[in-house]
């Protein structure tokens, strides 16, 4: 990772997270009952006046309920969960037969 992905990660941190919190209907005081960081960290962190740690990013991650991984990707995060019949499901055939 260069430099200027780095930037790049953080650059994108606050909005994903503000759009999370918003996603979900949440205060900024309820994110820090149900994180544990204060109500100023998580908007200083939002507005991009705080570079998180590690550890308060994870908190926030699962208080909101979003992957962590995903939220520091350089792309655009998935939306959610993909949900598909039984009949819409591939199969396999062979059961390794031929490898």
């Amino acid at each position: 990772m260069t430099d200027h992905d780095a930037e790049a990660v953080l650059g994108r941190i606050p909005g994903r997270l503000k759009e999370a919190r918003q996603a979900r209907g949440l205060s900024l005081d309820a994110v820090a009952k149900l994180s544990g960081v204060s109500r100023s960290m998580v908007s200083q962190i939002e507005r991009g006046e705080s570079n998180p740690t590690v550890a308060t990013l994870w908190n926030l991650t699962r208080a909101l309920q979003v992957d962590f991984a995903g939220l520091l990707e350089l792309g655009q995060p998935e939306r959610g969960i993909e949900v598909i019949r039984a009949a819409q499901a591939p199969t396999i055939t062979g059961h390794g037969q031929g490898c």
